[in-house]
């Protein structure tokens, strides 16, 4: 048994299997092009592995394997990130998934990474079983009253004046955008226990992932949105939503204690002036100002870190856990 980096036939083989249970809503053609086109990036090309378990000439499970920056407390450590666990059908039941999830924390330590993590898409006993330990998991829902059905709510928030105030502030995500998300970003950072460091090539990777499935999924894949708000030419920060039918869904909202309580002021008010109903969103978003939120445990998603040195263990009882939904995956 051999854990190896794939060739493109040999993903195209995985491909092909995984197809009907990751296809994100995209054609056959437009899920290898997709994968393909990741595998081709330039962030990529250093820090992203697809990685085969091979029995003989058959392959048996495979999964992804990422080089990312954590940074914590002024450290950076390299994590490898793991994503897309697989095993492949003729092998489940025989044990094969735990040998690749053996060899894959055996290469990691080989390789000199400080720990590992991934997030977790079924029952995390799992993983547990190696050594990761469930990191922070909590996610909300805001439930807001319906302006479609009462228009006093949209007056309650400035009706059309107020749509027109907050309008220039809300645009679709777009590469021109990076050096102000990577700034703030960073700035933001400092403040957290830990969190993932965004290089700007690594944002590049992470939206144009997203793009592409916006122009190409065949189902109603929303496009990443962008909230600002600017208090001088420096200090500020954003929030990244989706919208789907009645829900908004907040993946970032990033900045000082001030600027996130103006950015959810504005986030409730768009929520609001599209007619949702609710906001969704993980648990190091909650906003201080609607006092406490109930977190319900998320049963996908979930994060997950085995550390390698010593002092990384704290960082798994840091509530609220401050990875970001666009550190998945």
């Amino acid at each position: 048994m051999k854990l190896e980096r794939a060739e493109w036939r040999d993903a195209l083989a995985v491909l092909n299997e995984t197809f009907k249970i990751w296809s994100p809503g995209l054609s056959k053609t437009d899920y290898y092009f997709y994968i393909a086109s990741q595998l081709a990036h330039p962030w990529a090309r250093k820090n992203y592995r697809y990685m085969v378990y091979r029995d003989r000439s058959a392959i048996a499970g495979s999964l992804k394997v990422y080089g990312i920056d954590l940074a914590s407390r002024g450290y950076r450590y390299r994590a490898a990130g793991l994503g897309a666990v697989y095993t492949s059908e003729a092998y489940r039941g025989k044990g094969f998934g735990a040998k690749l999830m053996e060899s894959v924390i055996r290469l990691a330590r080989d390789e000199g990474f400080d720990a590992a993590y991934l997030f977790s898409d079924i029952d995390p006993t799992f993983y547990a079983r190696f050594g990761f330990r469930q990191m922070g998991s909590g996610e909300f829902w805001i439930r807001l009253p319906d302006s479609t059905a009462d228009p006093s709510v949209l007056e309650s928030i400035g009706g059309k004046e107020g749509w027109e105030i907050l309008a220039p502030d809300v645009m679709p995500v777009e590469f021109k955008h990076i050096p102000q998300l990577e700034r703030h970003h960073r700035q933001w950072l400092r403040r957290q226990p830990y969190g993932v460091d965004r290089s700007p090539s690594y944002w590049n990777y992470k939206l144009s992932r997203e793009l592409f499935l916006y122009e190409h999924s065949r189902w109603a894949w929303p496009r990443l949105e962008l909230i600002t708000h600017q208090i001088d030419s420096f200090a500020g920060g954003y929030a990244i939503v989706e919208h789907g039918q009645q829900v908004l869904r907040a993946l970032e909202v990033v900045g000082s204690a001030e600027v996130r309580r103006q950015l959810w002021s504005k986030l409730i008010a768009l929520a609001v002036f599209r007619g949702c109903t609710r906001i969704r969103g993980w648990e190091p978003l909650a906003p201080d100002s609607l006092g406490k939120i109930k977190l319900t445990p998320r049963s996908w998603g979930v994060p997950m870190l085995l550390p390698f040195r010593k002092q990384l263990e704290p960082l798994v009882e840091v509530e609220p856990c401050p990875l970001l939904e666009l550190d998945h995956l």
